[in-house]
């Protein structure tokens, strides 16, 4: 894979968690054209390191599939990606389903190298069970759970399970800070959970394009830039294996 192994603390190391740059595989980019934009436009913001986490949804597709797919639209953007310093990793945003504990593929879909699951909360109303399972799969099962843009998921009854989660790792997208209706509950949910995290959620260049550098810049301003590092080395942690001490 296109991967150096970076030396952590030795320069400061900035990586989008959760993209959609895979072309042709979901609702993100649309052909390697527009992939390539997307990265171009991320090389500019100097960002070092990019997960590509295509939607996996488990009622479409088993595990097997979703990965020969992933690896077919992987295929169609490394040749064009030697230009490129920035390093790709192959990972997916696993949408939440009943069971997800016992899948036994399931760290197949964790960021390659690693631990690290990217999960998509329903959007319906969750329940006691579903986030029992959650903490399950971080406090039994050893993964490092993500949840992702939950800003995006906790309307109505939700709300009351977010202290239950916090003590899990949440990634707010970059573009709920940009926009004064929802700045502030993605600041409050930076704030409570254990590991703050960011990403820019990106599909395309136009209705979802990247913008983690704008995210970054409301989190400087905002929390302060000290919590803006202390998250990057939230996002370094979370891809360890990959990174070597100084």
């Amino acid at each position: 894979m296109l991967f150096t192994k970076i030396r952590l603390g030795a320069i400061k190391t900035i990586i989008d968690l959760h993209t959609h740059i895979l072309p042709q595989i979901d609702d993100g980019s649309d052909g390697v054209d527009t992939s390539l934009k997307i990265l171009q436009t991320m090389a500019q913001h100097n960002v070092d390191v990019v997960c590509a986490t295509p939607h996996f949804y488990r009622e479409r597709m088993n595990v097997e599939t979703f990965l020969a797919r992933r690896a077919a639209a992987w295929q169609k953007l490394q040749p064009a990606m030697e230009s490129f310093s920035i390093s790709i990793l192959l990972g997916a945003e696993v949408a939440y389903y009943s069971g997800i504990s016992e899948e036994k593929e399931l760290h197949s879909l964790c960021v390659e190298g690693t631990n690290t699951l990217l999960l998509e909360m329903p959007y319906s109303d969750w329940n006691s069970f579903q986030i029992d399972e959650v903490m399950s799969l971080a406090w039994d099962s050893g993964f490092d759970v993500v949840l992702v843009h939950p800003e995006r998921l906790t309307v109505g009854s939700n709300k009351r399970w977010l202290d239950r989660l916090y003590s899990l790792p949440m990634q707010v997208n970059a573009g709920a800070l940009q926009h004064w209706r929802t700045r502030k509950s993605a600041l409050e949910i930076l704030e409570n959970t254990a590991k703050p995290l960011l990403g820019s959620d990106c599909h395309n260049m136009k209705s979802r394009a990247p913008n983690l550098w704008e995210g970054r810049k409301v989190v400087e301003r905002k929390l302060g830039k000290q919590f803006l590092l202390d998250m990057d080395e939230n996002a370094q942690m979370m891809l360890l294996s990959h990174f070597v001490s100084v």
